[in-house]
């Protein structure tokens, strides 16, 4: 069990309603594609954002480079099989802690958008360039960094 959700249900019996709450997970593997044909990755972001790209590399001439092309990142970065779900439900668990559990507001096998406090991010898997991308919304994404 990876993401826990508390809710509440309401079950009758002949005689009275009882409420009880109630855990609900949610299994990585499982989760939905994203479709394609959708505006998912545009909806409601502002224009404000800012983007990096996480990759993993044997190179030690790519992590002495100031900046990486498109090219670096499939040539010479790799992305280890299950290691944008494993991160994703780190993810959510810390949202968690910092936010509402409301506030996991997409989540699929290769794209996430949460909150952290008031921030927004959107991680996606990008396989073919072997990397994960993260779009930190609004102006200060230091500020996220030092928190």
């Amino acid at each position: 069990p990876i993401f826990k959700k508390r809710s509440t249900a309401i079950t009758s019996t002949s005689k009275s309603l009882i409420l009880e709450s109630v855990e609900e997970y949610i299994a990585p593997a499982l989760l939905p594609e994203v479709d394609p044909s959708s505006s998912i990755m545009g909806d409601g972001w502002s224009s404000q954002y800012n983007t990096c790209y996480l990759t993993f590399s044997s190179s030690k001439s790519m992590s002495q480079q100031s900046h990486l092309t498109a090219d670096n990142l499939r040539s010479r970065g790799f992305l280890p099989p299950g290691f944008f779900l494993r991160l994703i439900t780190k993810v959510i668990a810390w949202s968690q802690q910092t936010s509402d559990n409301s506030n996991v507001k997409l989540l699929y096998k290769s794209l996430a958008i949460v909150f952290f406090g008031g921030q927004r991010f959107r991680m996606q898997c990008v396989p073919s360039l072997n990397s994960i991308r993260v779009d930190i919304e609004g102006r200060s994404p230091l500020a996220v960094l030092e928190c």
